[in-house]
């Protein structure tokens, strides 16, 4: 894994916890499920991310 793959991945693992902090700390229920939205989305890029990194890795071993 480069070392732009490790920081996208950090970001999305700072942006899951902020939005997970906004929805944990707030009684507002369109912003709690507008930050669940954002932490779902966060977690879809993080997978696409992996899921990318190891199919350029497995065309590169070929």
């Amino acid at each position: 894994m480069r070392i732009v793959d490790v920081f996208v991945l950090g970001i999305d693992l700072v942006l899951f916890t902020y939005f997970t902090q906004i929805a944990l700390n707030t009684t507002n229920l369109t912003i709690r499920i507008v930050a669940c939205f954002a932490m779902t989305v966060e977690i879809f890029f993080m997978r696409q991310h992996i899921k990318l990194n190891r199919l350029l890795t497995q065309k590169r071993e070929d």
